[in-house]
């Protein structure tokens, strides 16, 4: 009784989960379908939020000195109290300007306005900023010279944000290739919803919004009580707090992190663990849908404890891996900004998609107690933990 309750259960779930996938098809299709495009050549202010970062400030400063954008452009550093030097390499690399844009140097308080330090340090930034256009990456990233000019062509009149991809490079060791894998299901999960109207993801190393949006949300006050998700989060108030539109920009050169951290395994968990606190904060229909994949992921280790233990492996278990790496293979086929290199990773697709099953059923309730760090910041207590959800969420 109970293997046949089991493997209907599975199956039922296993339909949702590839109709899930299906709807991210559909979305990523509209995305790519989306003709809407802009000629005009607004301001641009591009803010970098820096904190201990004097070893890879250098190459992204000459990559945003490098960009083809012929309109106006700003470059404004954010230093973030940084010990290691990072301002007097930005006021070295100002003194070494060549460039025709302006670049600017701003020191975010000591006094943190938020509890994340980033959206601190960014909010900073952008009040010392001038452009119509908002748009964002890290201190580690070297985006490539078309990029402010690609993603500015995506706002159209109704446009309010603006979400591209961003890797990272070199891939030297398994675990690198393996959080690219895991990195490109996270991009897809991003265009795929954003082109359904119901966005669930974006990356602040590649993200743009005008000023007109930041002003009108006034600015990360309404998520300022959350250590992290300076870029999710505010994704979310875009799309229920305001009428703009939110696009993918899929045609936009990817934006590569270099020299790459050869992060350890402590600091992937960390990492991992800090990333599902943002899903755990979702409401409305994206936390129902988060809660049936925790069900689907939980009935998947039951498969496995189960054929494990000698009980052999159920038709419907078999059935449902073989379906889930089919559509979430051709998912991430069909997404692959670098096309053959991006595509040859899916080779550890597999491995990916094991590993999962930990990731959603004890790491994301970790996040959700706060039980993570950023880069030097201490956990959150429990008080910040317990911290209200994304206020009036309804997607």
């Amino acid at each position: 009784m109970f293997h046949a309750v089991y493997e209907a259960v599975l199956v039922s779930a296993t339909l949702f989960y590839v109709s899930l996938v299906a709807w991210l098809g559909v979305g990523m299709y509209r995305s790519r379908r989306d003709g809407r495009r802009s000629t005009t050549t607004p301001s641009v202010s591009v803010v970098v939020a820096a904190r201990n970062e004097a070893r890879t400030i250098s190459a992204c400063v000459q990559a945003l000195q490098q960009q083809t954008y012929s309109g106006p452009l700003q470059i404004v550093i954010v230093d973030d109290r940084s010990t290691d030097g990072t301002a007097a390499a930005v006021e070295r690399l100002m003194r070494q300007w060549r460039g025709t844009s302006q670049m600017l140097l701003v020191r975010a308080p000591a006094a943190l306005r938020y509890v994340c330090p980033k959206k601190s340090a960014l909010a900073a930034g952008i009040e010392a900023s001038d452009g119509d256009l908002l748009l964002f990456t890290d201190a580690d990233c070297e985006p490539p010279a078309a990029w402010v000019q690609l993603m500015v062509a995506r706002f159209s009149e109704d446009v309010g944000l603006v979400a591209g991809f961003a890797c990272v490079e070199p891939m030297h060791r398994h675990r690198q290739r393996l959080l690219a894998v895991d990195n490109l299901g996270v991009s897809a999960l991003a265009e795929g919803s954003i082109g359904m109207g119901a966005p669930l993801s974006c990356t602040g190393r590649s993200l743009a919004y005008r000023r007109r949006v930041w002003e009108e949300l006034s600015g990360f006050d309404r998520i300022g009580h959350l250590l992290s998700g300076d870029d999710v989060y505010f994704l979310r108030l875009v799309a229920a707090h305001t009428t703009w539109h939110a696009v993918y920009c899929a045609d936009a050169a990817a934006v590569v992190t270099g020299p790459a951290r050869d992060l350890g395994w402590r600091d992937v968990l960390e990492q991992k663990i800090r990333h599902a606190s943002k899903a755990a904060r979702y409401q409305g229909g994206a936390r129902w849908m988060g809660l049936a994949l925790y069900g689907y992921h939980a009935l998947l280790l039951a498969g496995i404890v189960q054929g494990g233990l000698g009980g052999g492996w159920a038709t419907s278990f078999v059935a449902a891996w073989l379906s889930r790496w089919g559509v979430d293979g051709a998912l991430l086929y069909g997404f692959a900004p670098r096309k053959r290199r991006d595509r040859v990773l899916l080779t550890f697709l597999p491995i990916v998609e094991i590993l999962y099953i930990p990731y959603v059923l004890f790491l994301v309730p970790l996040g959700r107690r706060g039980r993570f760090r950023w880069k030097d910041a201490t956990p959150l207590t429990p008080e910040d933990a317990a911290a209200p959800p994304l206020p009036n969420e309804t997607t």
